[in-house]
């Protein structure tokens, strides 16, 4: 895509409004292409939008838009990286990663797209990553029943993610949301000494107790005193699980 198409793009986007586009995309091919190109138009809005009801009629529009048949297989060229080292993402990819995507939107696309998530762009976007950035973790379930995993560097970039995203605030379901991914992270086996916060000085277990995640970074030091620090052996699945029953068992 030219680079002017791009920006006529973006600025009907910004013309558009959220009610004119639902409207439109009722009647119109989810496939339309050239200056009317639907799938970019409300991807951009999806980006950008902030407003709570303009962002669920959006999600609407674009669950219709599959259901009346949109490609999903198609990139998305207008949120790509700036630059030559990637290529533009799929949908999927762009999706997982644009918090204003609902759970629902997002499996809507997974459903559709479950048979090419082992052959995706290089867009410098992870679809696992992306679902951790955007706190759905039930999204991120559907991806590892689809048999998505990380490798253990990118496991250990998961962790850093997830917590970023964590907040003092976070409400119990979400904490126990923090909790599932976490311990589907350590799973994947990252070495936890690597995962460091703030330029790499700080422990990001520590970070999650001051964020109230006081189990799962509970869970991260027994796996941690377990480790030789000499060897850094990262811990099987199973040891990962004892360690964690032990640890609350002893009452620590």
């Amino acid at each position: 895509m030219e680079s002017q198409e791009k920006k006529d793009l973006m600025d009907l986007s910004k013309k558009f409004g959220t009610d004119v586009l639902s409207k439109y995309i009722k009647a119109a091919d989810p496939n339309e292409m050239g200056r009317r190109n639907l799938l970019e138009i409300i991807m951009l809005k999806l980006h950008d939008a902030y407003d709570i009801d303009d962002i669920a009629e959006l999600n609407t529009s674009l669950q219709l838009m599959i259901e009346r048949g949109l490609d999903t297989s198609r990139k998305v060229f207008t949120l790509a990286y700036p630059s030559s080292e990637y290529t533009s993402p799929s949908l999927i990819q762009i999706a997982s990663n644009i918090e204003n995507i609902s759970s629902d939107t997002f499996k809507a696309i997974l459903i559709k797209e479950k048979c090419n998530l082992s052959n995706q762009p290089n867009s410098g976007l992870n679809i696992l990553i992306g679902r951790i950035k955007c706190k759905d973790a039930e999204g991120f379930k559907a991806l590892l029943n689809e048999n998505l995993r990380l490798a253990p560097e990118l496991a250990e970039e998961g962790l850093k993610t997830l917590t970023a995203v964590s907040n003092e605030s976070d409400t119990r379901s979400q904490i126990e949301d923090t909790l599932y991914i976490g311990k589907e992270l350590i799973k994947m086996r990252p070495n936890l000494f690597n995962v460091k916060l703030f330029n790499n000085t700080i422990a990001f277990e520590d970070v999650l107790s001051e964020k109230g995640q006081e189990e799962l970074s509970s869970l991260v030091k027994a796996l941690k005193i377990d480790t030789t620090i000499e060897q850094q052996e990262v811990v099987e699945v199973e040891d990962a699980e004892t360690i964690y029953d032990n640890t609350f068992a002893r009452g620590l």
